[in-house]
């Protein structure tokens, strides 16, 4: 039987000036009795990185679904992800808030390609940064001259490649209508392959080839932040497990193992571990519900990547060296 239970708070709602997590909590089904529309009980923490949008948490929560065949003694798990925003400091630890642009910003040293720049940042959950105006920019150019003043070229997310000479950002926003200094005489498309942009350290903006490599900034905006709660973490594809007290994703698109290991990296995990047989079970499972049968493509079907290897050919062990 599946019934649906909304959260009420008992006594007053809580303001959005205070700042509270909320957590999952076990119940009896006596508790709830057989009432179709049931107040859920919740444990509040207190924590400073969080923030309430709302001052009702029945807002943020809404509907529920709770699965039981037995409304008398079963325990129950009453959940869900609320919408919170961070405050100041709260995405990741290795990007950098600006408080002027109200965004995180982090300047990856390591060359790539244009395209590889912009997957890089998606990957980390951000954008390839682009200035939106002179403040950002001055503000950018800041943090650069700060941490990174060797670096003289960056890339950021404009480029004409959807259409030669209509240069657009990532967004499919005009360039004229965001930051738009170029050097004098650029854009010049030089040999007919300048199709992405850089943007030098003293502010000026410049065509370059895509395939050339340089540094880039990642960009978070504040509002954009979608934290989850339960995996404390700002990526709210990942599913918590409360049995097992970890969080797991599926990924549909197929990978190497050593690409995929990147991948979790850059969202701030790891290939999965089995550590037990019901983790093993729970795996199978999310496995099975997947939807990976509809996924095209040359790749080994019916295989999914572990956090096991041999690559130092010293023995299978675990990505943690185990």
């Amino acid at each position: 039987m599946t019934r649906r239970l909304r959260l009420f708070l008992r006594s007053s709602s809580i303001t959005s000036g205070k700042q509270i997590v909320v957590y999952q909590s076990l119940f009896t089904a006596r508790q709830f009795s057989k009432a179709t529309v049931a107040t859920c009980l919740v444990l509040l923490i207190k924590r400073s990185n969080y923030l309430l949008r709302s001052t009702s948490l029945a807002y943020h929560f809404g509907w529920f679904r709770v699965n039981s065949t037995d409304l008398y003694g079963r325990l129950l798990l009453c959940f869900g992800v609320i919408s919170v925003e961070a405050q100041n400091q709260q995405f990741r630890k290795d990007y950098k808030y600006l408080a002027e642009t109200q965004s995180f910003y982090k300047i990856h040293t390591i060359h790539r390609t244009w395209k590889d720049a912009k997957n890089r940042c998606a990957l980390e959950g951000a954008k390839l940064f682009y200035p939106v105006d002179q403040e950002e920019a001055n503000a950018v150019i800041a943090l650069w001259n700060t941490t990174q003043p060797s670096l003289h070229w960056i890339y950021i997310g404009v480029s004409d490649l959807l259409s030669k000479y209509v240069f657009e950002t990532i967004d499919g926003t005009p360039i004229d209508d965001v930051y738009n200094h170029w050097s004098p005489g650029e854009p010049n498309d030089a040999d007919g392959v300048e199709d992405c942009v850089v943007f030098g350290r003293t502010g000026v903006l410049n065509d370059d080839a895509c395939h050339k490599r340089f540094p880039f900034i990642c960009k978070k905006r504040q509002d954009a932040i979608q934290w989850n709660v339960f995996c404390d973490m700002p990526y709210p594809s990942y599913f918590y497990n409360a049995e097992l007290g970890k969080c797991y994703k599926f990924h549909l698109n197929p990978l190497n193992w050593t690409t995929a290991y990147g991948v979790c990296a850059a969202e701030l995990s790891y290939l999965t571990i089995i550590n037990s047989d019901k983790e093993a079970d729970f795996l199978v499972q999310m496995t099975a519900a997947a939807d990976k049968d509809n996924v095209s493509g040359n790749y080994m079907r019916g295989v999914v990547a572990l956090g096991f290897h041999n690559r130092d050919q010293e023995g299978w062990k675990t990505s943690k060296g185990k």
